[in-house]
């Protein structure tokens, strides 16, 4: 009995360590940069669970030179640099900075932030890579100061291939211009409140799984084979596992079998010779 125990859970072990959609996808090499809105309406409370959001989803990504790159832009009234993609390439330090990013309020000129990006975060000298796929998650609970020029901005922003999410919290924003923001309608996320901005967190990481796959780039399509690799290794080694556990379950089953036959026929012969 106790190999068996032993062997499920060698098999149980090795099924747990087979990766999950989102755990493969957050291995894959990206460049995203966070734009999170630090006008007066957030307020300093509310500004501080938007960088708990953006630690949370940082958290899920495998963060490294060869993997994902992380920067953060803070905008009110005017933009507010925090930090390009390149300037933390640990998961420890990047956490660190989010923690530290201040908190400026003001007005909400989301058509300067756009253009201040476009500008600065999604360049080589800003840790932006070649041949990976560049993606923007905007952060807002309001309309902005000036929406035409908001709207100018965005449609300059899609022109250069980087895949935007839009987020929108609270009463005050305004669909139209998220949608706008947005890449297309599916990367528009909206919740009633900061704290609700947890329930994104999954959410958000699939949508980022859909984007990284449909967009596959040489050093994606690397990494998914070395994961595939990976992949089968632990299922045949299960699969040889459960094919073990198989055969000694039959042999103890014929054994328990073949030990009640014998049994009933020393019971038989007994019952003949006491005839």
């Amino acid at each position: 009995m106790f190999p068996i125990f032993f062997l499920w859970t060698f098999v149980s072990s090795g099924l747990a360590a087979i990766p999950s959609m989102s755990t493969v996808c957050s291995t894959k090499p990206a460049n995203i940069v966070f734009l999170l809105d630090a006008s007066g309406s957030v307020g300093s409370t509310n500004f501080l669970k938007q960088l708990d959001f953006v630690k949370k989803l940082s958290n899920m990504f495998e963060i490294g030179p060869s993997d994902v790159l992380v920067g953060v832009e803070t905008f009110s009234t005017t933009f507010h640099h925090q930090f390009f993609m390149n300037k933390y390439t640990t998961k420890t330090t990047l956490l660190h900075a989010i923690d530290k990013i201040p908190y400026q309020a003001g007005g909400t000129h989301t058509d300067l932030a756009l253009a201040n990006v476009m500008a600065h975060d999604f360049k080589p000298t800003s840790g932006a890579r070649e041949h990976v796929i560049n993606i923007l998650i905007v952060m807002t609970d309001g309309m902005s100061n000036d929406a035409k020029a908001t709207i100018l901005q965005a449609q300059k922003l899609h022109r250069m291939n980087i895949e935007t999410f839009a987020i929108g919290i609270g009463g005050g924003v305004n669909m139209a211009e998220l949608k706008h923001i947005a890449s297309d309608p599916q990367k528009v996320f909206t919740v009633t409140n900061f704290d609700a901005l947890k329930t994104l967190e999954f959410e958000i990481l699939e949508m980022a799984c859909e984007v990284l796959d449909s967009k596959k780039t040489p050093a994606v399509y690397l990494k998914d084979l070395v994961h595939w690799i990976e992949y089968m290794e632990i299922s045949l080694l299960a699969l040889s596992a459960l094919t073990i556990i198989g055969f000694l379950g039959c042999c103890c089953q014929f054994c328990f079998l073949f030990g009640k036959r014998s049994e009933e026929d020393e019971e038989e012969d007994k019952e003949h010779k006491e005839v």
